[in-house]
């Protein structure tokens, strides 16, 4: 045989091979695309019969783990990224840092950054993600700072609501202002979305958030004039950006104090909480007010009102599609946090258990009394209606003092506090589900009693309704 002859049998074999290469590569370049597009599911549906084919390979574990892990099974996918992990994977170590640092487990955090750099000099090929690296530190800096200083507070009650004008469940008193919507300004006014504007008692000055030149949202204000026209708007503070998008305003009623969110460097993850106040030249350095306010997730719009003595913020934490948790608190006079050294700091700081953050012996009925007693006049004129119930023959219903039979309307309060009661029983079975799928199996008793109850409750709703209608009819 030639040269010639063995040469192209030669070039021939590498091309086959190249070819083999090129169609084994494809797959898994697909489910990098359709992890980069964020598709997740079809990402996982195409690693799975990879990954079931070659159990011990590094980079169908890293995929179907962090799939897993974005689809809401972090249990099963952490698992899946210490596989791949144990086999090399260096976006393993990376990806389960950043989920340590997200659970408040800052040394996992700290060993599997360590792990990455092991995996890192022994690969002479590969170059370090310098700046997830950085982002990854600053959080963990962030966090493991935060955790030194968790502010001991009593979490008096917390709810769960829709996403959508979420504020309109904050019961405030006059003395505190309002909060309200697009509204309240001038039309035309530039905000973003969402549009929340803080209103304070004497309704003069407006404050907001709107878009700059940049597209960055920052903090507005006018001033609502006597003849009821507004000045021209302006930015509130130079500083107040830090810089991220700046939302969620609520000022003191002694207009020196200001509460606000910013998603910028200085946050946890997501929006944080901030803190500043008025000066003569200006707001001063604002201020992230840490933990258990600020999570890795979106925490916004404190407001304190002095009068009930209850504050309120409103947090993402929880993780239910279109729902945010709104926790009502007792601010400190004088800031106390827990000892750095308390084995359940991390909890604390997670409000795994609002029952936990309560003085034992505390009775704070009188308190939650005084918020309901808040006259719904005081909310915002704009605010959706306590419920809607069809009384046939007389139309929609949305306020107690609509009925005409007395025995009527003291039936509608019984039912409402039963739908309450059912309403906050679905939302803590939501979190005890998602406790479960995160590896928390001591709460499956509770979750069978849960499920066991919340149909009979749904059929009472159903009879105490019903029963509402037939006594006003």
């Amino acid at each position: 045989m030639s040269v010639r002859n063995r040469l192209n049998i030669l070039l021939s074999i590498l091309f086959v091979i190249a070819c083999c290469l090129k169609i084994q590569a494809a797959p898994i370049d697909e489910v990098r695309r359709l992890y980069a597009a964020g598709d997740f599911q079809a990402a996982l549906n195409k690693v799975s019969p990879l990954l079931q084919k070659s159990p011990r390979d590094a980079s169908f574990n890293y995929y179907a783990g962090a799939c897993r892990v974005e689809l809401g099974e972090k249990s099963k996918g952490m698992q899946l990224l210490r596989t791949a992990l144990s086999r090399g994977s260096m976006d393993a170590a990376l990806l389960l840092a950043e989920i340590a640092i997200t659970d408040y487990k800052v040394d996992d955090a700290d060993q599997y950054l360590s792990d990455y750099d092991k995996l890192l000099s022994k690969n002479r090929k590969a170059k370090p993600d310098q700046e997830r690296l950085d982002e990854i530190n600053a959080r963990l800096l962030t966090t493991r700072n935060m955790l030194d200083r968790v502010e001991r507070i009593a979490v008096i009650d917390s709810i769960n609501v829709p996403r959508q004008a979420f504020f309109k469940n904050y019961r405030l008193s006059p003395e505190a202002g309002r909060l309200s919507d697009r509204s309240a300004l001038p039309a035309r006014t530039r905000t973003v979305d969402p549009a929340i504007v803080y209103v304070p008692e004497n309704e003069i000055e407006l404050i907001w958030a709107a878009p700059d030149s940049d597209g960055v949202s920052i903090l507005m204000s006018a001033d609502r004039l006597a003849d009821g026209t507004v000045t021209t708007p302006a930015p509130l503070g130079d500083n107040l950006n830090d810089g991220g998008d700046a939302n969620y305003p609520f000022m003191m009623p002694d207009g020196v104090t200001l509460y606000y969110a910013n998603d910028g460097e200085n946050s946890i993850g997501g929006y944080d909480i901030f803190m500043t106040r008025r000066s003569d030249d200006g707001f001063l350095q604002p201020q992230n007010i840490g933990m258990p306010y600020n999570s890795p997730y979106d925490d916004y719009m404190l407001a304190i009102d002095e009068v009930t003595g209850a504050g309120w913020w409103a947090s993402d934490r929880n993780q239910i599609p279109d729902s945010v948790t709104i926790y009502i608190f007792i601010p400190n006079e004088m800031r106390s946090n827990y000892p750095s050294d308390d084995p359940d700091v991390a909890s604390r700081a997670m409000l795994r258990s609002i029952a936990d953050t309560w003085t034992p012996g505390a009775d704070y009925a009188s308190i939650r009394r005084q918020i309901a007693s808040i006259d719904d006049t005081t909310a915002d004129d704009n605010a959706s209606p306590s419920f809607r119930l069809a009384i046939p023959g007389k139309g929609i219903y949305t306020s107690l003092e609509q009925f005409n039979s007395p025995r009527a309307a003291r039936l509608m309060d019984r039912y409402l506090t039963k739908l309450e009661e059912y309403t906050r029983a679905k939302h803590h079975l939501a979190l005890l589900r998602k406790a479960y799928s995160d590896g928390n199996r001591g709460v499956a008793d509770e979750i069978r009693r849960l499920e066991q109850q919340l149909p009979n409750a749904a059929v009472e709703l159903v009879r105490a309704s019903n029963a509402v209608i037939e006594a006003e009819r």
